[in-house]
């Protein structure tokens, strides 16, 4: 079953970084993050679209897991709990996201 989560269209002119916590139940994921579209006006400016954390829960109790930076992809079971980020740095940068997660692989 896949969940889509498009994010709009979002500017360096506005307070990111944007989120949105995504919560299901117990299941196995595989997630993909990417830019549909992206217009720069500046130098040195850029937009960033991924999964900032996740979430398992098991028998064994509850881990979350989290990288040194916003990862791309998710592929893990088990996942309860998924946060989605998106934001731009630099001048003048508009871009737009899209999630797409799939559940229950197995």
């Amino acid at each position: 079953m896949p969940y889509y989560w498009i994010t709009g269209s979002f500017d360096a002119g506005s307070r990111g970084p944007w989120t949105h916590e995504l919560n299901i139940a117990p299941s196995s994921v595989y997630a993909l993050a990417n830019l549909n579209s992206y217009g720069q006006g500046g130098d040195y400016s850029s937009a960033v679209v991924g999964f900032l954390d996740y979430t398992t829960g098991s028998p064994d109790g509850v881990f979350t897991h989290t990288w040194p930076w916003v990862a791309p992809a998710i592929n893990d079971q088990n996942v309860i709990q998924i946060t989605l980020v998106w934001t731009c740095i630099g001048d003048s940068v508009q871009a737009s996201g899209c999630f797409t997660v799939f559940l229950n692989l197995d």
